[in-house]
């Protein structure tokens, strides 16, 4: 999660529990990075599959013939195998699927051999890269690039310029490369969505989608132009759910300030999606909750390191979170990035006795100078909702404090 934190709150300023939390964030990122168990995704799949962190592979498009002349040149397109009127029309279309179904990119790299940059200009979906490390091995050098060589870039580019957090890359490529990578043969145009993480990818068929089918969930995370926060929102659709949907309706018309997701169905590896968003979007959030969601220790610290200075508010009530999670908690509360902070509400939690210790000294003003005084609230361990609860996604903060906090009047000033 360390990519996708602000400069301001870098995970590494909590010590301790803090840095042991992190270590099982990359844990999450393999289960919500990780491709769908379908044989083959179509483009219309992509809209749900295709997430942060992780690369569309494509095979440029129709190219008649195999290999390259012998005096091929790698700057001089007329000594190379080339797209035909098919190629160009099929990379085109390619491209308009994807806008349409609102895949886009943080990168489009190509191989410099001229078939692949035509391929890539053609979708136009992004501003075209030239990298060698896409370039094919299928011929020995001099026409082709050294294989060895060429992979080794490739892999050490995957492990180190692949953000977790960031929309995916498109590579443009050759058939050799998409099965170095992969196993798997391709057709033209047709390609892989490979993870970086685990190392896993799945076949992609590029074949023209009906637009006619798009059913209302792909269809809801297609953002129109000018959408304040679009990765807010469609992180919040693929959550799904009455309590994220509606959210995220709200997202698309402006980004939040208060943000109440009580028992909305979030786990610790959407925890870590929403994380990212709001990390790189939501600057001003000054409310926010996540109670009776099971996001455990990893959830806890990606959401809390994820928070803008602004924030005053945050209740984790019933989150399953641990003593790890608690003293990770209680070590970012005392950063500059928590300042703001007025109320943590973190009952029916897992913390013993010590941490629970540790929460409650948090209170008042003990956090000393330039610190808004905090009001924290800790119950015992392994608490359970009272029986007959309904959970209602509180409205305001008078309602988060009656409903998360137990308390009858308000404790912060502004809250009437």
């Amino acid at each position: 999660l360390a990519s996708c934190q602000p400069a301001a709150r870098p995970v590494n300023e909590m010590q301790g529990t803090v840095t042991m939390v992190t270590r099982l964030l990359p844990l999450v990122l393999l289960a919500c990075s990780t491709p769908a168990t379908s044989n083959t995704l179509g483009l219309a799949d992509l809209t749900l599959e295709l997430t942060r962190g992780q690369v569309l592979v494509l095979r440029h498009a129709l190219a008649p013939g195999g290999g390259d002349p012998s005096d091929f040149d790698v700057d001089d397109c007329s000594t190379q195998r080339n797209l035909d009127s098919a190629g160009r029309e099929q990379s085109v279309q390619i491209g308009s699927d994807l806008r349409f179904l609102g895949v886009n990119f943080s990168k489009v790299l190509s191989s410099p051999w001229c078939r692949c940059l035509e391929t890539a200009t053609l979708m136009d979906v992004g501003k075209v890269e030239t990298v060698s490390f896409l370039g094919s091995f299928y011929q020995a050098p001099p026409i082709g690039f050294p294989k060895a060589a060429t992979v080794q870039a490739l892999r050490d580019y995957l492990g180190s310029n692949v953000d977790a957090c960031a929309p995916p890359q498109l590579f443009v490529s050759h058939h050799v490369v998409v099965v170095e990578l992969s196993g798997f043969a391709v057709d033209s145009g047709d390609g892989i969505l490979y993870d970086p993480v685990t190392g896993t990818s799945h076949r992609v068929s590029t074949d023209r989608i009906d637009r006619t089918k798009q059913v209302p969930e792909q269809q809801a995370v297609l953002m129109p132009t000018g959408c304040p926060c679009p990765r807010l929102a469609a992180a919040l659709y693929a959550i799904g759910g009455s309590v994220c949907t509606e959210a995220a309706g709200a997202a698309m018309k402006e980004c939040p300030t208060s943000l109440h997701l009580r028992n909305a169905g979030i786990d610790a590896a959407t925890a870590v999606q929403l994380a990212c968003a709001l990390a790189e979007e939501v600057p001003a959030l000054q409310s926010f909750s996540v109670s009776y969601n099971n996001i455990s220790d990893a959830g806890a610290v990606a959401l809390v390191n994820a928070m803008p200075p602004t924030v005053t508010e945050i209740g984790m009530v019933g989150c399953g979170i641990s003593d790890t999670g608690g003293q990770a908690l209680a070590a970012w509360a005392r950063t500059d990035a928590a300042k703001q902070l007025s109320m943590l509400c973190v009952e029916e939690n897992m913390f013993s006795a010590s941490v629970q210790q540790s929460l409650t000294a948090l209170g008042g003003s003990s956090r000393g100078s330039g610190f808004a005084e905090l009001s924290t609230l800790v119950v015992s361990p392994q608490d359970e909702p009272p029986p007959g609860y309904e959970p209602v996604a509180p409205s305001s903060l008078l309602d988060l404090l009656h409903t998360e906090c137990n308390v009858a009047e308000p404790a912060i000033g502004g809250c009437g």
